[in-house]
């Protein structure tokens, strides 16, 4: 499969989840350095800007993405002659994709181990990390009950609820709109995040800040799993991260709709005082203030 391929696979949420497209961007470089013939090292930098370059431009705001693209960036560019180049590349990319895999399982472990075990939990769109917490709760033993909020317009709370299903953890999906009808039963709100700000704050799927402000309301704890290499330390809030929109169409055909405008952002940004949880992450239960310190100690 080419780089290409891969790309087109982020682009067209073929592949989503914010860890799982690092790992993918990941496999894409090796793809491309598996198919390089140029023959020396002057072709091989040429070619390796435009991977990067092709890659990086699926997700533009995704920071799990460039983060792992730039973690092997970084250590291709730190060595000398072709066979070293493509050596590390291939290193680099085996190295992140392990890490990363690593991070999610150990993260798991954190959030079985800081939530009841027998307890009831909110939750949105389609996150390895927030659905691996509850999977490791049901592989120690516990029962953990979940909500699964559908997550408009992509459906990708349909995913999280087949897969939670699948690890015989007891889901139940619903509309959106059902949030706040539900959040009285919840023990607490667990959601994944595709950015954290240096400051703590959390960029996710839009929808999770509202979550995050009917947990305060209501005295539920709110915490979000994510991996230490989605923290952005280019961006001192989450209000300073650009928030992507997405075509028009995927809410509805705009022709259908003659003198309407249409939005569909993405993402929303969590204030770090609302994670009244706080972070799980590989490192354990962090605080929010905490994490960009992290992050330059795990990935630098």
């Amino acid at each position: 499969m080419s780089y290409a391929t891969y790309a087109e696979d982020i682009r067209t949420m073929r592949v989503h989840g914010a860890g799982r497209i690092a790992r993918h961007a990941a496999r894409g470089l090796a793809a491309w350095e598996a198919s390089f013939r140029g023959g020396d090292e002057a072709s091989f930098a040429r070619g390796f800007k435009e991977a990067l370059r092709a890659l990086g431009e699926t997700r533009p705001t995704a920071v799990s993405l460039h983060n792992g693209l730039a973690f092997i960036e970084l250590r291709v560019a730190a060595v000398q002659g072709l066979d070293a180049k493509r050596a590390a590349l291939r290193q680099a990319a085996a190295e992140f994709e392990e890490r990363s895999k690593a991070a999610v399982a150990e993260l798991g472990r954190v959030g079985a181990r800081a939530l009841p075990s027998e307890g009831t939990f909110l939750t949105i769109c389609n996150s390895h990390a927030a659905i691996g917490v509850f999977q490791e709760m049901r592989r120690q033993g516990g029962n953990p009950r979940v909500f699964a909020l559908e997550t408009r317009p992509w459906r990708q709370g349909h995913k999280t609820a087949r897969e939670l299903a699948e690890s015989g953890v007891d889901v139940t999906l619903i509309v959106d709109n059902a949030a706040m009808s539900f959040i009285r039963r919840v023990d607490a709100v667990v959601t994944g995040c595709d950015t954290i700000a240096a400051n703590g704050d959390v960029v996710n799927k839009v929808g999770t800040s509202g979550l995050a402000l009917m947990a305060k309301e209501f005295r539920k704890p709110f915490y979000v799993a994510g991996e230490t290499y989605k923290v952005d330390l280019t961006s001192p809030t989450g209000e300073a991260r650009a928030i992507e929109e997405r075509e028009h169409k995927e809410i509805a055909d705009p022709a259908e709709f003659p003198g309407v405008r249409f939005a569909n952002p993405v993402f929303d940004v969590t204030p770090a005082s609302w994670l009244t949880g706080g972070l799980f992450t590989e490192a354990g239960l962090t605080k929010p203030q905490d994490v960009a310190a992290l992050a330059k100690k795990l990935w630098s």
